[in-house]
């Protein structure tokens, strides 16, 4: 990754990435299709954190797939994170759909408008916390801490220090994820465009980590 890559120039180069190294997007899709019946995921995540570790080291070659048990490792502490954050999100959902339920339940139009009104901002909270799941990996990646990792504070810090930054990070995602979902016309290609993507995510979420944190403004706790 170069030395103050401007924004555009890190979704261009979050493409060319994805595509530096075909015989690992190949297993990567293999392994992209076993993750429908669970057993790849660990292995898809675990390899994207290494993708993230290479890129932070400014190496621009996706890695190869190899050192298994390391890749089995890192992919089980990304899902824990993921599962922590999804329990999270799924309890504070359950505080408007707890009311809404009881309303149909009871017959409660009081208990149906409070329901929607606390939806509102609850949607907001989601959203905010399934794009700081994304965050809590590259902070993993960078650290390989857990504790680290899992503090919602980190996260709060990257995007408080370079919330222009932070925006065009959204914008860059958004961008891989369009274009990505027309590559997927081909319903064969599915498997290997889904991992291609994560491995370009890896590329722009690093670039925003290692831009935000030589601002200098951020000490993870």
């Amino acid at each position: 990754m170069e030395q103050n890559e401007g924004f555009i120039d890190s979704v261009v180069n979050s493409f060319k990435y994805g595509l530096s190294n075909p015989a690992s997007l190949l297993v990567g899709g293999l392994l992209f299709i076993l993750s429908l019946a669970i057993i790849g995921i660990p292995f898809v995540l675990g390899y994207v954190t290494r993708c993230m570790r290479e890129l932070l080291k400014g190496n621009k070659k996706m890695p190869d797939f190899d050192d298994v048990g390391e890749l089995l490792k890192d992919g089980i502490f990304v899902t824990i994170l993921f599962v922590i954050y999804g329990i999270v999100i799924f309890l504070i959902y359950l505080v408007a759909l707890i009311p809404i339920i009881l309303s149909d339940m009871a017959d409660s139009n009081v208990l149906l408008i409070i329901g929607l009104v606390l939806l509102v901002p609850i949607m907001i909270i989601i959203i905010l916390l399934g794009i700081m799941a994304y965050l809590v990996w590259v902070v993993y990646a960078a650290t390989d801490d857990l504790g680290k990792a899992v503090n919602p504070l980190n996260s709060l810090k990257l995007i408080l220090a370079n919330p222009v930054g932070f925006l065009l990070l959204m914008v860059g995602i958004f961008i891989i994820g369009l274009i990505s979902a027309f590559a997927c016309i081909f319903i064969v290609t599915i498997p290997w465009v889904g991992f291609f993507q994560y491995v370009a995510y890896a590329y722009i979420l690093t670039w925003f980590y290692k831009e935000t944190m030589n601002t200098g403004k951020v000490t993870l706790a």
